[in-house]
């Protein structure tokens, strides 16, 4: 068993395992406020303000943030270079994709993706059980694109990112905007932060609506 907690943009934690990972951490100038969250490990998808806030991680955690393979508390994590846009980083520049396993679930986190992902990619990220994915569009890929990606790679749970809520202040498009696209069931989750079993997988694609405070 897992728990997943979003605090707003694209920052979860993830506890499993006796491990607890933090992805990343936003500035509470995006509108998302919180306490300084524990963690053994950060991982960055990329170097701007809102997703690199270290001063809200406590405790000495091991940060990824280059592409590549990696051994972070005890955990095997994959770091996929892609691109914060469709120009192959020349308007927004580099994102990273990070895949792990925590606890026998598959997880992976989109960062910013801001651009179609290769076959290659999809091949080497394998069965997904976790996606965190951006939907909001304006700096990264929008909901009919985050459709897409997700009928590519069939996750079991999606749980939709970067999209505007009524805290947050970055100009991106609301949830709507990707449930317009999205065909699948949608799970309204309550429960803050989440546990997640592995009987609870789902055998087809489920979006779960996450709160952030």
């Amino acid at each position: 068993m897992i728990s997943i907690e979003w605090f707003g943009q694209s920052m979860f934690r993830i506890v499993g395992g006796g491990v607890t990972v933090v992805v990343d951490p936003t500035d509470p100038r995006t509108g998302y406020e919180y306490s300084p969250v524990n963690a053994d490990a950060v991982f960055v998808s990329h170097e701007h303000y809102d997703h690199i806030y270290l001063d809200g991680v406590s405790g000495k955690p091991e940060i990824v943030r280059k592409p590549g393979e990696h051994e972070v508390a005890g955990l095997r994590v994959q770091a996929f270079q892609t691109y914060h846009d469709e120009a192959g980083g020349k308007e927004r520049g580099p994102n990273l994709i990070f895949a792990w396993e925590q606890e026998n679930f598959r997880i992976a986190h989109f960062g910013d993706l801001g651009e179609r992902l290769s076959p290659s990619v999809c091949d080497q990220l394998g069965d997904i059980d976790i996606l965190m994915i951006p939907v909001g569009g304006v700096f990264t890929i929008d909901g009919e694109q985050a459709t897409c990606q997700i009928d590519v790679l069939e996750p079991k749970i999606v749980l939709p990112m970067h999209y505007k809520t009524e805290d947050g202040v970055v100009a991106v498009k609301p949830l709507a905007d990707f449930l317009e696209h999205y065909p699948g069931p949608v799970v309204e989750v309550a429960e803050r932060p989440v546990l997640v079993k592995h009987s609870q997988l789902p055998k087809a694609t489920e979006c779960w609506v996450l709160p952030y405070k």
